[in-house]
């Protein structure tokens, strides 16, 4: 069985449309999944990688003084507004006081009491314990605070800061340990990634799709070579060619057989009517010949 070029080539081009459609489905798939991916990336970081929309730092859990005591700025480390919120144990009374910086220092005197000044880290605020001689007393009651607030057990004051330096004051009776002090401040959390992220992970959807149904699409059934079928079954070009001259021949015989068919009966026509021609020309002759006889004799009576 002989191979020719043209078969090669023909199997050669099948492979490759197989190929190319293997990587369309690949890749069809892989921009689906990169953007699901992408997409859920950026879902991702609105809600479960969003951050907070409060900054909250605690002080210490136990102050070894019996005032705990911020300086200016701490109160607004990170916006204007800001709760405070401060806790002791067994249902002993809590007082929070605001006052500007210059009474609250003048209160304070010479008291041993806990300095809150920064943050430590993120989450817990920097306090160390200034010692003194002083004596300890409550600060509720007092008409230097800006704004005060008591409970038992726990209080919470909500401070919107008004231009100036102020300070917080928090205590309990005065005398025990002062109570353990939270502060918590909003923040705006932006979203940067999630709108880009849903439109680039969008689009790698829908182009994975378009692909996938290109790629999936059923090929149109070829229409079906029978030279390449007789190729494939060992029928030579040459052996068929030879058929078709032999065809052609026996129709080209055929055809002069039919055109000496034709001559000979349109000569055999004409030489029927010639025939026929030449017999009344001669039937006509001897009808005048027989004419001159009679006349010959009717003259020769006459005379007689």
């Amino acid at each position: 069985m002989r191979i020719s070029w043209e078969d090669t080539g023909q199997a050669g081009s099948e492979v490759d449309g197989r190929q190319v459609k293997v990587l369309r489905k690949t890749l069809s798939i892989a921009l689906v999944v990169v953007g699901l991916v992408v997409m859920g990336l950026a879902v991702a970081s609105a809600t479960t990688w969003r951050d907070s929309d409060t900054v909250t730092a605690t002080g210490p859990a136990e102050p070894g003084a019996p005032l705990v005591v911020t300086e200016p700025g701490v109160l607004s480390l990170y916006s204007g507004d800001v709760t405070i919120r401060a806790t002791a144990p067994d249902g002993a009374p809590v007082v929070l006081v605001v006052g500007r910086e210059v009474d609250v220092t003048g209160w304070v005197g010479d008291t041993s009491h806990v300095l809150v000044d920064a943050l430590a880290e993120r989450g817990r605020l920097a306090a160390a314990v200034v010692e003194g001689s002083g004596p300890a007393a409550s600060p509720a009651g007092s008409d230097m605070w800006f704004a005060e607030v008591g409970g038992s057990g726990e209080a919470e004051l909500e401070w919107s800061r008004p231009a100036g330096r102020w300070s917080l004051i928090a205590a309990t009776d005065g005398t025990a340990a002062a109570p353990a002090i939270t502060l918590t401040w909003p923040q705006v959390v932006s979203t940067p990634y999630l709108i880009p992220g849903l439109v680039v992970g969008a689009l790698l959807l829908i182009g994975g799709v378009v692909l996938g149904i290109r790629a999936w699409r059923p090929a149109p059934a070829p229409e079906p070579d029978f030279s390449a079928i007789r190729r494939r079954l060992g029928v030579a070009d040459e052996e068929t060619e030879a058929v078709d001259g032999e065809s052609a021949d026996a129709e080209a015989a055929g055809e002069e057989d039919a055109d000496a068919e034709a001559v000979e009966e349109e000569a055999a026509g004409e030489g029927n009517a010639d025939a026929e021609a030449v017999e009344e020309e001669a039937g006509g002759e001897a009808e005048a010949v027989g004419e001159e006889d009679a006349e010959a004799t009717e003259d020769a009576e006459e005379k007689k």
